[in-house]
C-alpha cells in the first residue's frame, strides 16, 4: 500500500466516522494543537508495541493496550469494533488510520474513565468493609467480568498495600487512582 493510498483511505475513513456522528462537527471539539499533541503520544505508543518500532504500524492485538494507555477504558467488545472499523493490513494497522479513529473517539468523549463512586460500588459488592483479602481480590480479577491476564494483575499489585492480614485497602486504591488519573489529563 503506498503512502498515496493510505492517504485517500484516511480521507474516506473520516468521512464515514464524521457521518456516523449524526450532527456533530468533525474536529469541533479536539484543537489541531492537541491533535498534535495525540499524534506524538500514538507515535511513541506504535514505536513501544510494536516490535520494529518505527511507529507507523501498530499488531491489531496492542490496539487495546494502547488504547488504554491514551486515557481510554473501552471494553473488549469496544476494541473489538474498534478494530473492525480499521483498515488493516494483515494483523497490523498503520498510523495514518488509526490517528482520526483517535480523534473521533476524543470528539465523541469514547470509553471514559469510571467515576470514584462507580468504583466504590463495585468494591462494595465484593464486601462491607474498605478491606479485601488479597486472594479474593486476584481471585475476583482473573474470573469475573474481563478477567485479568497475570501481568495485568500483577502490575496492579505492585500498587497496592497489603497489610499484615493479608488485605487491601481497596478505598484507599481507588483514591490513588483516580487521583492519579486526574494528573494525568
Amino acid at each position: 500500500m503506498t503512502d498515496s493510498d493510505v492517504e485517500q483511505q484516511v480521507e474516506v475513513e473520516e468521512r464515514e466516522w464524521s457521518e456516523e456522528d449524526e450532527g456533530a462537527t468533525a474536529r469541533s471539539i479536539v484543537s489541531e494543537s492537541a491533535i498534535e499533541e495525540i499524534r506524538g503520544r500514538i507515535i511513541e505508543l506504535f514505536k513501544t508495541f510494536y516490535e520494529a518500532g518505527d511507529g507507523e504500524w501498530l499488531e491489531i492485538r496492542e490496539v487495546g493496550n494502547v488504547l488504554r494507555c491514551l486515557g481510554f477504558s473501552p471494553t473488549l467488545e469496544d476494541v473489538e469494533q474498534f478494530t473492525d472499523h480499521l483498515m488493516k493490513t494483515g494483523e497490523k494497522v498503520h498510523f495514518n488510520h488509526f490517528l482520526p479513529r483517535i480523534v473521533a473517539a476524543y470528539e465523541n468523549r469514547e470509553w471514559p474513565r469510571h467515576s470514584r463512586e462507580e468504583l466504590m460500588a463495585a468494591f462494595e459488592t465484593l464486601t462491607e468493609t474498605k478491606l479485601i483479602s488479597k486472594d479474593k481480590l486476584v481471585a475476583v480479577l482473573t474470573t469475573l467480568g474481563e478477567p485479568l491476564t497475570q501481568n495485568e494483575v500483577q502490575s496492579m499489585m505492585n500498587h497496592l498495600a497489603v497489610n499484615k492480614e493479608g488485605n487491601v485497602d481497596w478505598g484507599s486504591y481507588v483514591d490513588e487512582v483516580i487521583d492519579h488519573e486526574a494528573q494525568r489529563m
